[in-house]
């Protein structure tokens, strides 16, 4: 997700937001901007926060060397939006932001223990088992809202996969 802008004196910080799902594992802001322009070299800071605009004095990652260049990463990131600034310390010029987000969760399939996009009866066991026994572990895609508890609801919808086929869940 690519964004444009520039850094010219009295313009004041440039700002802009990513949504990000739930379920991602890493926010990745990278700012490549120019060097220098015959007014000089450039130093731009990058700012990135959640839920509140970013700056040096309110923000999750920073990036202040004394280049035009900065990148932050935020592992295991809130849903959410977040906001990302870019403060021209020294210099003008443009440049342009790569937000990007890793690892989106594929979403699973209820029951699926194996992962491998159907429930088996071995499967259809073990959440039996998981639901009697409380062993969630034995097969967490049982514990479809995670409380680490197997219900009723959740083995009958570990059943219908079964027998129609996976649909995804929460």
């Amino acid at each position: 997700m690519p964004s444009k802008g520039s850094c010219r004196p009295g313009s004041g910080p440039f700002r802009t937001t990513i949504a990000v799902p739930a379920g991602t594992r890493v926010l990745r802001v990278i700012m490549n901007g120019v060097l220098a322009t015959s007014n000089g070299t450039n130093d731009f800071d990058l700012f990135v926060n959640y839920a509140a605009p970013a700056s040096a004095a309110d923000s999750r990652c920073a990036d202040t060397n004394s280049v035009a260049f900065g990148a932050c990463e935020i592992d295991a990131p809130q849903a959410g939006t977040w906001h990302v600034t870019v403060e021209d310390i020294m210099g003008d010029g443009d440049f342009q932001l790569t937000m990007t987000l890793f690892g989106c969760r594929r979403r699973r399939c209820a029951g699926d223990c194996s992962g491998d996009g159907a429930v088996a009866i071995n499967e259809l066991v073990l959440g039996v088992s998981a639901a009697v026994n409380g062993d969630v572990a034995a097969c967490p895609a049982f514990d479809l809202n995670g409380d680490g508890v197997v219900t009723i609801d959740e083995l009958i919808a570990g059943v219908n996969a079964a027998l129609v086929g996976c649909a995804t869940t929460g």
